[in-house]
């Protein structure tokens, strides 16, 4: 009689400790430079619409991964994603809402929704992922006149 092989589960590949499952997330550093319009509604400029065009160049990038495994084990691996996969140079549009509160003749506070569109994939890849923001804008205007 002939050695018997052990039994072994075909998703596992004969891995003795298979992969459960892993989680990934990347990280895209940019610099944004934005041209918008801002257009008030009222006659007191309280409320506006702003709308414009950014373009952003891409500083930096990473990744973390991390893989957890049947016998509880997790393995962290971190590294740069090269610069060949991910576009130095795009563009894209902001629109937003915005309200202003006047405290006095020369300086005002606005409160602005905002939502950030980027045209370019950040990965020049057959899956196009394409990033936007929504936040919040607090600032102080002062009118120099």
């Amino acid at each position: 009689m002939g050695k018997r092989r052990p039994k072994r589960d075909l998703n596992t590949n004969g891995n003795r400790n298979p992969a459960l499952f892993a989680k990934e997330r990347f990280t895209f550093f940019y610099l944004n430079t934005n041209l918008n319009l801002k257009i008030y509604f009222s006659a007191k400029h309280k409320y506006y619409v702003t709308i414009g065009a950014m373009s952003s160049f891409n500083i930096k990038n990473k990744s973390i991964k991390h893989t957890y495994w049947s016998d509880g084990s997790v393995r962290r691996a971190k590294w740069k994603v090269p610069y060949p996969l991910i576009p130095q140079l795009g563009w894209g549009i902001n629109i937003g809402l915005g309200y202003v509160v006047s405290t006095s003749s020369k300086m005002n506070f606005y409160l602005q929704p905002i939502f950030s569109y980027m045209f370019t994939p950040i990965e020049n890849d057959f899956i196009k992922e394409n990033l936007y923001a929504i936040g919040l804008r607090l600032g102080i205007g002062i009118k120099l006149k």
